[in-house]
């Protein structure tokens, strides 16, 4: 089955945001923190549901340690939905259960 296009620009712009704190290996409330916005927000703006003005995406690249023009270059070269890869946690050992 071929990966999802995106289908508008605000499509493409939220998951270039995504693929930027996921290589920060930040969640959604740690972006909003350093960006200075609601952790809702920045999750709208990954879903491609709301239109952040000028001002809004220079806080968010701000906040993501990367300068606006190159998001809207990343954002603008996404085609189709790349996989993210998570970084597996490391299993803690099983406490003995010798007393």
């Amino acid at each position: 089955m071929p990966r999802p296009r995106f289908t508008s620009p605000l499509d493409r712009l939220g998951y270039a945001v995504h693929l930027q704190r996921a290589r920060l290996r930040i969640s959604q409330v740690e972006a909003a923190k350093r960006a200075g916005m609601h952790r809702n927000y920045v999750g709208a703006i990954e879903r491609g549901e709301i239109n952040p003005t000028y001002e809004t995406l220079l806080r968010l690249a701000d906040g993501l340690d990367l300068p606006l023009h190159v998001l809207v270059k990343q954002a603008t070269s996404i085609r189709e939905i790349e996989p993210v890869r998570r970084r597996r946690r490391r299993s803690q050992p099983a406490a003995s259960g010798t007393s």
